[in-house]
């Protein structure tokens, strides 16, 4: 016969408030919130300009190839 394992008391449960986590770093921020300081956002603000520059870039070159292939005919 084997014994059920009881589970282990931790004491009182802690009420953790609402809060989400910061877009770049993880760490916890209030509720509503996306950023846990200056420095997060305006690293995520510079990595977004990066996605956005190299989007144009990408579209750039698809149209500069299309030009050659489409425009010798």
């Amino acid at each position: 016969m084997t014994k059920k394992k009881r589970p282990v008391d931790s004491g009182p449960a802690v009420r953790i408030p609402p809060h989400g986590h910061c877009v770049v770093c993880g760490k916890a921020v209030p509720e509503g919130e996306k950023f846990c300081s200056e420095e997060c956002e305006a690293s995520f603000k510079k990595m977004q300009r990066a996605k956005i520059m190299q989007f144009i870039y990408m579209l750039l070159l698809v149209f500069i190839l299309l030009l050659f292939l489409y425009g010798s005919v």
